[in-house]
């Protein structure tokens, strides 16, 4: 069993390794030419140099994202390949079932999971920052995001979009708390400019909305009384600049479990903004990511051993297939999450959910 186990592990292993290739390098260019009109190409070697430095540090992240394919293919190609051989029918007449042949797949998918699962967690906003870092160098200094930071402990700045190249924001939210975290004031702005010479924010209104100020008071009686004044521009002094406001976002994009859970603990009230939907997303896709690639791991073996199949090209249209369906479902669900306020838990989940049931009913056919 030693001898079959490493025959195996290598096979896997030369897979693997072919599947990252394959699949990590069509993602790089599809993501190129999707990019490249907004990249600066007037100088040819440094835009070369600059994407090479720009993937270097996002290699990590993108094989994390596209584990779950890259899994599906690997195991697909080397059963396809001792399929085709009948090595896999010796086994079978051998009396070795086909999950005891793969054990050694499964050792090393675990080992893998939990590496991605820590890359994630420690590592992604290292990375990222880094990345976005050469990006800006890519753009000619322009990125637009969402972005969320909390400066002085307990107060937060959210907007949906930045321009660091013209140091502005759109659709403004500023919460201010006291000693005791408890909410004071609430700014809302339609769109904002970075100040350098003051290092403050100028807020101001467009399309006749004016920027917003909702003061809670304590009443004689104990009763919080909120009390809204308006305004057509309003300078705040927050020491947070547009590249600090993305450096710190892409921290708590790419935040610890605990960290996300910390973020939606302190800012209740911002549950109905896109970016709280993203972190309750990011925090269950975390865990749902774990049982997908065990999920797609036993559809691929039901599909290989069930159909008999011994075709490369098949093996890769039926790899490409599943893995498609997958993510559309997960990018279906992640829309419908943002878009109608859809629970971003069950959002999160329910492809894992749905992908498992077929699981399981496949895996209890096939003839192992």
């Amino acid at each position: 069993m030693l001898k079959l186990d490493k025959y195996i592990l290598l096979g896997f292993i030369v897979s693997l390794s072919l599947s990252i290739l394959g699949i990590v390098g069509i993602y790089i260019i599809i993501d190129i030419f999707a990019k490249i009109s907004d990249y600066n190409t007037d100088n040819i070697k440094s835009l070369f140099n600059n994407l090479a430095a720009y993937y270097f540090y996002k290699m990590p992240l993108i094989i994390t994202q596209l584990f779950p394919m890259i899994l599906l293919a690997s195991v697909m190609f080397l059963l396809i390949r001792i399929s085709k051989y009948n090595e896999l029918s010796a086994i079978i007449c051998a009396g070795i079932s086909v999950y005891r042949a793969l054990a050694s797949v499964f050792a090393v998918t675990v080992v893998l999971v939990i590496s991605f699962f820590l890359i994630e967690e420690f590592f992604a906003p290292g990375l990222t920052e880094r990345a976005n870092k050469v990006e800006l160098k890519l753009t000619g200094n322009t990125l637009s995001k969402k972005v969320m930071a909390q400066f002085d402990e307990d107060n937060f700045m959210y907007a949906e979009k930045i321009d660091v190249l013209k140091n502005e924001l759109d659709e403004i939210t500023i919460g201010f708390c006291d000693n005791n975290h408890n909410r004071t004031r609430t700014i809302y702005a339609p769109a904002g400019k970075w100040v350098k010479l003051t290092s403050s924010w100028l807020l101001y209104g467009k399309a006749g909305a004016n920027v917003t100020v909702i003061t809670n008071k304590l009443s004689p009686r104990g009763i919080i009384m909120p009390q809204k004044e308006e305004f057509p521009e309003l300078s705040v002094h927050i020491s947070l600049d547009p590249k600090q406001l993305v450096k710190i976002t892409t921290k708590n994009t790419f935040a610890t479990t605990s960290q996300i859970m910390s973020l939606m603990k302190k800012y209740p009230d911002m549950r109905n903004k896109p970016i709280y939907t993203q972190l309750q997303l990011q925090l269950h896709s975390r865990f749902a990511s774990i049982f997908t690639v065990f999920i797609l791991l036993c559809i691929g073996i039901y599909y290989v051993l069930q159909k008999e199949m011994k075709s490369f090209f098949v093996g890769v249209g039926l790899c490409l297939m599943v893995s498609i369906i997958f993510f559309i479902f997960q990018i279906f669900f992640n829309y419908f999450a943002n878009k109608y306020k859809f629970y971003p838990a069950l959002a999160a989940w329910l492809p894992t959910i749905i992908f498992g049931i077929i699981a399981v009913y496949m895996i209890r056919k096939v003839r192992t």
